[in-house]
């Protein structure tokens, strides 16, 4: 037998969670004791990524913005420079409206939170190579094993930020995932 929702009116098929029209989650018979109850999810991951994770992400991405522009004001590769504060304000304006729309609950934030993630990390990514570069050149008297060394450890360290950002996607999919239902709007 169909269910309809007490909010909206639309029919939804049997076993359904949620209404198919407003997102809004039905009353269940329980097949033990008949009563109507109604299955929780759990939003406290999103309200820590709406409320605290993003706030903090777009603050740190203003001060990386800002400590690449101030501190290498006098260095010969200012073009660059320039640009990556230029990809880190993109990065900001972005982020403020991926978080207006988890906010909203509005359909496809969830992806433009992922890619926000990757956004912000890319662009971290980009400036840590251009200052791994611009030390390189700097260092014209220091011997090949010392560059090899310091380059290998940049490789690494790169390789694991980008394994744990795949990760930390992975992960937020799998919970966003269980709540599509309630980004329709």
């Amino acid at each position: 037998m169909a269910s309809f929702c007490a909010f909206c009116g639309k029919k939804n098929p049997d076993g359904a969670v949620y209404c198919g029209g407003c997102g809004k989650q039905l009353k269940i018979t329980d097949p033990i004791s008949g009563e109507r109850v109604t299955k929780q999810l759990g939003m406290k991951w999103y309200k820590f990524i709406v409320y605290f994770q993003l706030p903090i992400s777009i603050v740190s991405l203003m001060m990386y913005a800002y400590k690449g522009y101030k501190i290498k004001m006098e260095s010969y590769n200012r073009e660059s420079y320039y640009i990556i504060a230029l990809l880190y304000l993109a990065v900001i304006i972005y982020g403020i409206f991926v978080m207006i729309q988890l906010l909203r609950l509005k359909r496809g934030a969830t992806m433009k939170y992922y890619l926000f993630i990757i956004l912000s990390n890319c662009v971290w990514i980009l400036e840590l190579i251009i200052n791994i570069h611009f030390d390189a050149s700097m260092m014209v008297e220091v011997d090949d094993s010392y560059l090899s060394k310091n380059l290998l450890f940049w490789v690494i360290y790169i390789l694991l930020c980008v394994v744990s950002m795949a990760i930390y996607i992975i992960l937020n999919y799998l919970y966003f995932r269980k709540r599509e239902h309630l980004f329709v709007n």
